[in-house]
């Protein structure tokens, strides 16, 4: 408790600068022009119109109003029903025909039953596992029901519903529960819309409904808006129609930059300090870079001249966003900033609309970033700006606007793309070290096996790093299947075991002909073994590695029991305490270390098999998922169920091909029998 106290405390300066920043920029516009009006502003004095004009703004609200007000109009489809009940006719047919063929085993028939109306394996079971007499009820609920939804009408809007109102209707009959899976089932996957929008009926009323807003003629010396009146986003519009001009204020302007660079200081300053003081957790990393990156790339159209806004290096920030958080937080960044772009700068909307493709189109040709030299980076900002500016010209020749001023403006958006490049490949390594942020660049470097732990480890326990390279290959796999971070799995892999280094021979893959348990006693022995996660973060702080691959360390095992041990000291008469022979976790706490914990158990078990092929390999394989599942280590983890099973399916797949039996060849052959006759 005092710890989350203690995290909110620290998050709290920086969402308090942030939050002053972007009340700030939302603001600033206001500062740097003179009468100009905001939505949610409080009018001081009443506001009169100073010329004649029709108040569009308010006849198109009054008419969206009208439209909206009209009810829908439905109408029937005369062949739904019939459909319907030939579906259901025939998916009992279809069940009792398949019911009855004695050539068909239990799985294909669930295959086959499930097929055509698209039911869950478990559904196509149950209606297998039911009497002739149940079958022929169900039918007949189910049957009935139809008739009455299809008489009262079925909406297309109320279909997500049908589901719920097919629960709820089995209720009232006496049937088992297979009889009532079934028939929610088949109701949810074979009742469709029976009743569907009239478009052209539907249109026509809103279109009469519109036609009766006249239109609103507004004179000069007509009050607009009453003194102490709240605007809106309408009645910004309409003083803009009014007449009501804004100029340009040079002083605001300074203002802001000056207010700009205090706030990116100060915020610098106390990150420094915080960080000095230990008192930075990741969402403050986050939210602090966020803060700085944002206010930077705000303050450089201050600085650089209007005309210069297509070399305003935004690729560079949606690059270092997406490399220092993630792809979310960029496509997000990307458009929180041309928002305020827009606010501030009164940027063109065909700007707002390039940027924002650019932006996004880099986001998605970085996905595999870890693949990118330098060279191959300049190529990915060069091939982003060509194809924003292949949109630009797109966008000006539909309006026949062809000319120098546009080649200009490509010309200028590509020099963004190779000096975001630049920028990025730059500023990243100062990003990465002043927010602790694990990057593709900082794995990679992370994996060589000249760096100080791994060489120990591979020089003290040779056997371990053996393991650790096993486990770092199936890991890999394992992530790739369900699009976890692959190149983190292997990188954690690694280290996952370097509190071994320390004791190596109280572990099975670094022992010779003896083992030293023998001389110790089953508690003795768990707590060897459970102090190789502590010291393994020890020495994983006093080497700086970064949290994410401590985390692979300390929840490889999460709390799980040094099981051998324990059971020994039950079979040996002992009351043995779990807690004595549990791992001091935590539970896995991502995808990624969820992956560690199933291969590293895997991989330890596999090698003891005396067979190994794709049989034993899958029983294991389920086996050792099911005891972790059942022990509750996946209960802070974010692996869905359908990811389990990939991890399971990919981690046999590897097993089998890694065991796989080498065929002798004829050479081989002779060479055998040869050394047998010896």
């Amino acid at each position: 408790m005092e710890k989350r106290k203690r995290k909110y405390n620290n998050l709290l300066p920086v969402t308090i600068m942030y939050l002053i920043a972007l009340v700030l920029t939302v603001n600033m516009g206001r500062l740097l022009t003179t009468n100009q009006f905001l939505a949610g502003e409080k009018i001081k004095d009443a506001i009169y119109s100073i010329k004649d004009f029709k108040n569009t703004v308010r006849e198109e609200q009054l008419k969206k109003e009208a439209a909206e007000r009209v009810e829908l109009v439905y109408k029937k489809i005369p062949q739904v029903p019939v459909n319907i009940r030939e579906d259901m006719v025939n998916f009992f047919n279809e069940l009792r025909k398949i019911r009855s063929n004695n050539t068909m085993d239990e799985e294909t028939k669930v295959k086959t039953l499930i097929e055509g109306p698209g039911l869950t394996p478990d559904a196509g079971k149950a209606a297998l596992n039911l009497s002739y007499q149940d079958t022929n009820y169900l039918e007949v609920i189910v049957m009935d029901l139809v008739s009455q939804w299809l008489a009262e009408g079925i909406r297309e809007d109320a279909v997500d519903n049908i589901k719920t109102k097919a629960t709820e209707a089995l209720k009232h009959f006496n049937i088992s529960e297979e009889q009532r899976l079934v028939g929610v089932e088949l109701l949810y996957s074979l009742v469709i819309p029976n009743e569907i929008i009239d478009i052209h009926a539907t249109a026509e009323l809103q279109d009469e409904a519109r036609a009766q807003i006249v239109p609103i003629e507004v004179k000069r010396g007509d009050m607009l808006f009453d003194k102490g009146h709240i605007l809106t986003p309408a009645d910004v519009e309409v003083l803009k129609l009014s007449g009501i001009s804004n100029e340009s204020q040079g002083m605001g302007r300074l203002k802001m930059i000056t207010l700009s660079l205090g706030i990116i200081m100060i915020s610098a300053a106390w990150y420094v300090v915080a960080k000095s003081l230990n008192l930075i957790d990741e969402n403050v990393k986050t939210l602090s870079l966020l803060l700085i990156l944002n206010w930077i790339m705000i303050l450089l159209p201050f600085v650089l001249v209007k005309d210069l806004m297509w070399l305003w290096p935004i690729i560079a920030m949606v690059l270092l966003t997406r490399t220092l958080i993630n792809e979310k937080a960029a496509l997000l960044n990307i458009c929180y900033l041309l928002i305020m772009y827009l606010f501030l700068f009164t940027v063109d909307v065909k700007y707002l609309v390039v940027m924002a493709f650019t932006g996004w189109l880099t986001v998605w040709l970085s996905e595999n970033l870890s693949n990118y030299g330098r060279s191959r980076l300049m190529v990915l900002g060069l091939t982003a700006s060509l194809l924003g500016g292949i949109l630009l010209v797109v966008i000006e020749a539909s309006k026949g606007s062809v000319g120098w001023h546009l080649w200009r403006q490509v010309v200028l958006l590509m020099v963004n793309g190779f000096i975001s490049a630049i920028v990025y490949v730059g500023s990243l390594p100062l990003w990465e070290n002043l927010f602790g942020r694990l990057t593709v660049d900082r794995l990679l470097e992370l994996s060589n096996p000249r760096r100080p732990l791994l060489k120990e480890l591979i020089e003290q326990a040779p056997g371990t790093y053996q393991h650790s390279i096993i486990v770092a290959n199936l890991s890999e796999a394992c992530a790739q299947a369900i699009g976890a971070n692959s190149l983190l799995c292997r990188v954690g892999a690694y280290y996952h075991d370097i509190g071994k280094t320390k004791n190596p021979y109280y572990f099975k893959e670094n022992q010779q002909d003896t083992s030293v348990h023998e001389l110790m006693s089953f508690e003795d022995s768990a707590r060897v073994i459970r102090e190789h996660v502590t010291i393994g973060k020890r020495l994983a702080r006093e080497h700086q590695l970064p949290q994410e691959i401590i985390n692979f360390i300390s929840e490889h095992h999460g709390d799980s029991l040094v099981r051998y041990f324990y059971n020994s000291a039950v079979n040996a008469g002992e009351n043995p305490n779990p807690e004595d022979y549990s791992y001091p976790g935590p539970k896995p706490r991502s995808r990624e270390t969820g992956i560690m914990m199933i291969v590293d158990a895997v991989e330890a078990a596999a090698r003891t098999l005396e067979e190994k092929n794709e049989e034993t390999f899958t029983e294991l394989v389920d086996r050792l998922t099911r005891s972790k599942y059942e022990e509750g280590q996946f209960d802070d983890c974010p692996l869905t169920m359908r990811e389990l099973a990939i991890v399971k399916s990919t981690l046999v797949e590897s097993l089998t091909s890694m065991y796989h039996e080498r065929i002798a060849y004829p050479e081989e052959m002779k060479i055998i029998g040869n050394t047998n006759r010896l």
